[in-house]
């Protein structure tokens, strides 16, 4: 990483370097990748934190790698390990670095490890449609500055397992047709578009974000939960 980094800011000393996103948020890693910058008299080379996150009821704080299960995808802010993001949100604050949030997602066939169990009157898709937006306004909520979705479209075979039907778009098979989620996200982004999270407003059972510009307050709110919910 060290020669890359100076070899692209040699080329383009603007141009942005990011590194590789790490499989979960694996702090001790980071502090090794620390220490050895520091130990060639340079600062953390990478101009983001970059993780992977995929939340599953096998996740545990401090644990790398996750033991991840079959149908038993969680939300966010259900993520048994979530707690190690402050981690990863204090080391970045601490080498000044924005956080990337550089994957997540959901399957909607079931049989995969990022597959949501089944919840009573909505399909897999519909918690996909559900839990991908949650996601980006959680990671917003906790501080990072981007949070990425993969993937943009189905595999050819969305039942193969692992990632494979974790698009917003189905599959060519499909001929690109569009999920719930593609929608959902879709509004969320033309909702917010152009205005900044300016406080976070949660109670113990409520997740609530209000977001301004200048003509506007928007309040983005919803139950962390996986019961299915809902508010008027």
């Amino acid at each position: 990483l060290l020669q890359c980094y100076d070899a692209i800011k040699s080329a383009d000393p603007n141009m942005g370097v990011s590194m590789a996103g790490l499989t979960n948020v694996d702090v001790p890693y980071l502090e090794r990748m620390n220490a050895y910058f520091k130990s060639k008299g340079r600062e953390f080379l990478s101009d983001c934190i970059s993780v992977h996150r995929y939340s599953n009821a096998g996740n545990n704080p401090g644990v790398h790698p996750p033991t991840w299960f079959a149908n038993q995808a969680t939300s966010v802010e259900q993520d048994p390990g979530i707690s190690d993001f402050a981690k990863v949100m204090a080391f970045a604050k601490s080498v000044n670095r924005p956080v990337w949030v550089g994957e997540c997602g959901y399957d909607s066939q079931p049989g995969s490890q990022m597959s949501p169990a089944p919840q009573s009157g909505k399909t897999l898709e519909q918690i996909q449609a559900e839990w991908l937006p949650r996601a980006a306004l959680e990671y917003t909520r906790m501080g990072a500055a981007r949070t990425y979705i993969f993937t943009i479209a189905d595999e050819p075979n969305p039942n193969a397992g692992l990632f494979t039907s974790c698009g917003v778009l189905f599959g060519e098979n499909q001929g690109y047709r569009e999920k719930p989620a593609y929608a959902a996200l879709a509004d969320l982004v033309s909702t917010l578009s152009g205005m900044i999270f300016v406080k976070d407003e949660s109670t113990a059972t409520t997740r609530i974000m209000r977001f301004e510009d200048e003509k506007r307050k928007v309040w983005a709110y919803w139950s962390p939960t996986s019961t299915g919910a809902s508010f008027g």
